[in-house]
Formats: C-alpha cells, structure tokens, sequence
C-alpha cells in the first residue's frame, strides 16, 4: 500500500488498522462479542487521533456524556486501563510511521486488556449491530474493500467477507456504481474473480452506472483472459450492451484496434527476433532492442512520413469531436466548482501535448490548466540555504501569500488541493447524467494527482472504437512575475501576455510545496516553431514513446521486461518535461532556422539526447541531470535515464536515419511541385469556368 499525499499517508493507516483488527479478531476467536473486530479497531483509533468525527466524539465529550451514549463507555474504561497497565509505553505521541508501527507490534497487549474489560463491555453485548462511529467505518470499510480487490490481498479479501460481514453488493463507487467484482476485473486481480464468483458466489452479469458489465471493464483495461472466464461462465453475458451499445465482444476487438494505434501487439504475434525482450535484462539493451526494432519497421519512410503518420491531427474528424466534447466537460467541471465555491472561480488553459498540437497516436489525452481569479495573490521567491541549494540543485524556494484570509487558508498545507478535489467529485456527479452517450465515467474515475485531479473517461466512437482519455485538471494560480525571476534567452524578447507573469501550483510534496508551472511559457514557444523544428520535435518525441508503456496498455504488454523470471520492471525513459527543456536548450543553441531544415534532423536529434548526457573520464556517456529550461533557479533538474542508450543507436545507425532524413527532403521537394501543378489547374479552371 503505498502513498504519496497526506491524505493517501492517512488512508493507509486506517485500511492497515483495519486489517490487523480483522487479522487480531480472526485469531482470538471472540465469539461471545457481537460487535468483534469493530471493538478492537474503535480503541485503536482513538488512541492513535485519527482525525476524524470519531475522534471529536471521542476525546471532546464529557465522560459522564459519554458513559450515557452506552457504546462509548468502554473507550474510556480501557484507556483508564491501558494507562495502569502499560503505563503508556505502547501510545506513540504522534501520528509517524514509525508511532504506527509501534502501535502495531503491540497488538497482543490491546487484545489483553479489551479482554481483561470483558464484565465492563456487557453494555455493548446485547446490541445487534455496532452503532459507534457508524460512518466512518462504513467508509474505512468501502476502502478496505475496494483496496482489497483492486490489489493480490487475497487474505485481506478474505477476512472482509467473512470476519468483515461486507455484502457483495456494496458500492465502491457512488459515482459509477461499481460493485467489488466490477474493481477486481477492471484491475485484473483474477484471484478476485475466481474467490468473489466461485466461494462468495458473485453475480457475475452485474452492472454499473454505465451498464457495464465486468467483462466489459477487463477487456476495456487489456485484461482477455478475465474477460474471456467470465464471458465462458456467466450465462448470457456476451450480448449484454452497454450505455454505448457495445457488447464484451465489441470492447474486446476494439481494444484491440486501440493496441494498433501504439504498434502494440503481443510478443506470439511478433516475429521479429529484435524484439525479443526476455532474453535482456538491463535497459541499455532492452533500449537498443527496442529502437532497432522501431528503425527496421520505419526505415523505409521518411521523417515526414512517419510524423504524419504518428502525430494527432485536432483539426478536423473524431479527434477534434473527442477533444472538443472533453474540453466542455472540463469547463463545466470548473464552472461548477466555482458555483459551489466562488473563491474558485477560474479560467480553462487547454496545455500539454494537446495544446501544444504534438500529440501522438490517439487523442486520449487532454491537460487542463484552471487558471484562478485571484488579483491579489504575490509570488516570493526566497534564496535558499548554500547547503540546500547543492543538495536540491537550485537556488530559491517559492512562497505564495495573500491580503485575502480565505485564500490564505487555501494556501496553506493542501488546502486548495483537498478543496478542489472534493468539489470535483460533487461537480461530476452532477454532470455525469448529462454526458454524451459516447463518453462515459470509468474506474479509476476521479483521482488526486501530483497536482490536481486525474479523470479517466472512456470513449466509443467510429475511427475511435475505444479509447482511454485520461483528463487531468489542475488548479492554478496566476500571479505577477518577481523581479528575481528572469526569462531565458528564448522568450526574452518575445511580447505575449502569457509571459508577463508567473503560475505556480499546490503539490503534495512535503505536505503543499508550492511549485512553478511553466506550462504556458512552453506554450509560446511550441505554437511558433517552424515546420522543421516541430518535426525534430515529434522525431525526439517519437523515440522517446518507444521505450514507454502507456498505462492502459494489457498487463502482458506492461509485464514484458523482467529478471529473475518474476520480477517485473519499467524503463526509465526521458520525462516530458526533460525531452522539453533539452528541445529549448537545443533551440538556444542553434538559433540559425536552416539548422532546423529536413536534412538536419539527424543533427538536432544528436544534440537534444547528448545534451541529458555527461561524460565520465574515459568519455562514456551516463545519465546527466538536466534542468528545467524555464525553471532552473526554482525547480529541481530531471535525470536523463536512457538518454546515453539513446544516443549510442543514433550513432550506431546514423547511416540508416541520414537516408530517412534525405527522403524527407526529396519527398518535399516532389509534394511542392504537385502542390503548385495542383493550384496552377484550380486557378486555369476557375478562369476558364470549367466544373
């Protein structure tokens, strides 16, 4: 279970208690309590604080008030115990990691003293069910659940439905209505499958919002095999359709269609030797595999060729509908989270790939930048201590402050995230009726992000049978631009407002650490490059996609590199953010625009991976860090993972990428001809009104 925010750090806590309560109860065999493990699990939290309304019940009631709500009487009665017993050795005073595994070891000795409570807990043995804290642990409970499906915690899934008591049918999720078998399939936990249909006896035709049925979800993530199981053993499943009229067997093949927009296929269907993954266990040569593999299918094509054939094209057909119908979605979801809170009231900022117009393959992916409105927000750039700026390799921390009090509190920890995640769950649900048939809300729905909030839309359409958007939605905040905080060569005489002040984001980095967004900058600089630069970028870009995995790709697909037989692991490729900030230095570099024509591609390909590199003594490459164009005095610099595997195949079939780059420029020389034949007939037509 692992966490990045501070709120994923408590949630963690809370399922491991519950596990180690169900673990406890299952193992001292408490028959004669009615309430069992939920005994155990209320002491616990409250001697840990978990912030929560149990804990305000808890510790802020009178304990003669709290004697007279009955359920309550015995939290008091045992930390009165607890305290003589073990004189407090095993309460940690605060809420660490390591309090909490303190807390654990000494499960045996709670379990002793709830024992040694036995006659003071007759009040609670007569009720049927536990009333105390009966909605927060509902919720800690639904976590369990959903955690325990979605991962191999067998015996955590086990302890649940029985120890547990949880229903096959609890809803995971109020915004799609997802049941635990519709979490295990779209996750591809097939011991889940197997334990939730056969030994708990799952329905296995279930639906959610979407009428979606758990072989429509894992064919929907890549998972056949699951699809298959249940298609083979739920009677009737495969022709049950869908809000967008698609059957199992339709997602099926259309997962299969959105493989081949990645060049995905599955390594029985290959039969090229270069491709062979699993014999390799180190990334230098699984890079090298991989590149050459790319190279022997593509070297008959031009540069330009294989652009056109990669790049999105947003200006016309399904891809411009998909972009257009998720952008509305996106300011909608803004609109409302500032009906339900004027204080975030912004403005939508299309950015990344998308609007950088460099998208590759399939329009499934959509940044949004929510500018807000705040007039009265300054950025302080603060000089760090020489001891942290070698440590952190840059030079000024970024605070953010305001005259307004509310804003203050936003900027505080991870207010403004919390804030604008949980308005975000309010404004989709309300929306969500209201969605084009074709896009529906799927697992894993809304989630927090480094930044923002990730959600994961599924479309069915026409030249797109399927695709995954994932939308990710970050609130941002604009401000003017510190005197300390120049602008790089490149946009340093550029005259565009987008540049006039600085945009900064909450993150869940040391609990708030405000950061820079240089996603606008990037901007002005992308949507004025010249055909040539926007083609070695796509090249750059192109390389890169070859050594990564995209994240709804088959789990044999994402599963492919392994050592020691079992042990699964993923290259480390460039970033997007390290890919552009070597194009800007690159552009810097060679500011002359006939450096950037056709038959140099080869050449700024050379310098944009050499430049993630550095050399040792015997001039071997390793991986360099590599700091951000637009942010180096307030943002810590990338590590070029795989870049010297990178530039060892560019100079290792420099020959083949030179006659790729010549053809480019013979084919444009023979288009510009036709080109012209072509207008000269329109224009003779027109004159002479021939139709």
């Amino acid at each position: 279970m692992s966490a990045r925010s501070d709120a994923e750090k408590e949630e963690t806590k809370e399922i491991a208690l519950v596990l180690v309560c169900l673990y406890a109860t299952f193992t001292r065999r408490w028959d004669h309590y009615v309430c069992k493990w939920q005994l155990l699990h209320h002491y616990i939290v409250s001697i840990i604080q978990v912030k929560s309304k149990l804990q305000k019940h808890t510790f802020k009631s009178d304990p003669d008030k709290v004697s007279q709500n009955g359920d309550f009487i015995w939290v008091s009665l045992i930390c009165q115990d607890l305290n003589q017993l073990n004189k407090g050795n095993h309460i940690p005073n605060d809420d660490t990691a390591t309090g909490f595994l303190e807390l654990l070891s000494c499960i045996e000795d709670l379990s002793n003293i709830i024992r040694i409570n036995e006659s003071k807990l007759n009040i609670i043995q007569s009720n049927k069910t536990c009333k105390y804290s009966n909605i927060y642990t509902n919720n800690v409970l639904l976590k369990s659940v959903k955690l325990a499906t979605e991962k191999n915690y067998r015996t955590f899934l086990h302890l649940l439905f029985t120890i547990g008591e949880q229903s096959l049918d609890v809803q995971l999720n109020n915004l799609i209505r997802s049941l635990p078998l519709h979490h295990a399939a779209a996750t591809g936990n097939f011991c889940a499958i197997l334990y939730l249909s056969v030994t708990a006896k799952a329905y296995g035709n279930v639906l959610d919002r979407n009428n979606n049925t758990p072989a429509h979800l894992a064919y929907m993530n890549g998972y056949r095999y699951i699809g298959d199981y249940i298609c083979k053993n739920v009677q009737n499943v495969k022709s049950m359709k869908n809000n967008a009229g698609q059957t199992p067997t339709n997602i099926r093949e259309a997962f299969q269609e959105y493989e081949k927009l990645y060049n995905i296929v599955k390594e029985e269907e290959e039969t090229d030797e270069s491709v062979n993954l699993t014999e390799q266990i180190d990334g230098m040569s699984l890079t090298t595999r991989l590149l050459d593999h790319w190279l022997s299918k593509s070297k008959s094509m031009s540069f330009r060729k294989i652009m056109d054939n990669s790049i999105v094209n947003y200006s016309f057909g399904e891809a411009k509908l998909v972009q257009s119908l998720v952008i509305d979605f996106a300011k909608s979801i803004g609109n409302k989270i500032a009906e339900y809170n004027p204080l975030l009231k912004g403005t939508l900022v299309l950015v990344g790939s998308a609007g950088d117009n460099v998208r590759l393959n399939a329009p499934d992916e959509s940044d949004c930048t929510w500018l807000l409105d705040w007039k009265n927000v300054r950025v302080i750039l603060e000089d760090m201590s020489e001891e942290d700026q070698k440590f952190k390799h840059y030079k000024h921390s970024i605070r953010a402050e305001s005259d307004d009090m509310e804003i203050n509190r936003l900027l505080e920890g991870t207010n403004l995230l919390e804030e604008f995640y949980n308005q975000t769950l309010k404004a989709v649900s309300e929306l969500l009726p209201n969605l084009d048939p074709r896009i529906s809300l799927i697992l894993p729905r809304v989630k927090r992000i480094g930044c923002g909030v990730c959600i994961t839309l599924a479309w069915a359409g026409t030249t797109y049978p399927m695709l995954m958007v994932d939308m990710d939605l970050v609130p941002a905040i604009k401000a003017s631009r510190p005197a300390n905080f120049t602008h790089p060569p490149l946009t340093k005489n550029i005259v565009d407002p987008r540049l006039d002040a600085i945009v900064v984001v909450q993150t869940h980095i040391k609990s708030g650490e405000i950061r820079c967004s240089t996603t606008l900058e990037e901007q002005v600089v992308m949507q004025r490059l010249s055909t040539g630069q926007h083609l070695v970028f796509i090249i750059a870009k192109l390389l890169v996609s070859k050594l990564k995995t995209e994240k709804w790709a088959s789990k044999l697909f994402r599963e492919r590199f392994t050592f020691f037989s079992t042990k699964q692991f993923k290259l480390p490729a460039p970033t997007g953010f390290l890919l552009k900030s070597s194009f800007f230095q690159e552009l810097e570099n060679v500011p002359n625009p006939d450096d950037w024509e056709e038959n140099c591609i080869v050449d700024r390909l050379k310098g944009i991976f050499f430049s993630m590199c550095k050399k040792d003594d015997k001039d071997k490459l390793h991986s360099g860090l590599i700091p951000s164009y637009f942010s180096s005095t307030i943002q810590p610099p990338a590590a070029g993972f795989m870049a010297p595997a990178i530039c060892k195949f560019i100079l290792d079939n420099e020959k083949e990428l030179r006659k790729m780059e010549d053809s480019t420029s013979d084919r444009n020389e023979a288009e510009e001809l036709q080109q012209l034949a072509v207008m000269w007939n329109m224009a003779l037509n027109k004159y002479y009104n021939i139709d």
